[in-house]
């Protein structure tokens, strides 16, 4: 995950479609990639 995330310069418009990362904003402490 962690070298994804470099991969694509930490942009979270980058990441798969499929990631549910962005929703972490809105869970406090249920962040996850599905």
């Amino acid at each position: 995950v962690i070298e994804k995330a470099l991969a694509v310069g930490a942009d979270s418009n980058q990441f798969p479609s499929n990631w549910i990362f962005h929703f972490r904003e809105k869970k406090p402490g249920k962040a996850y990639v599905d």
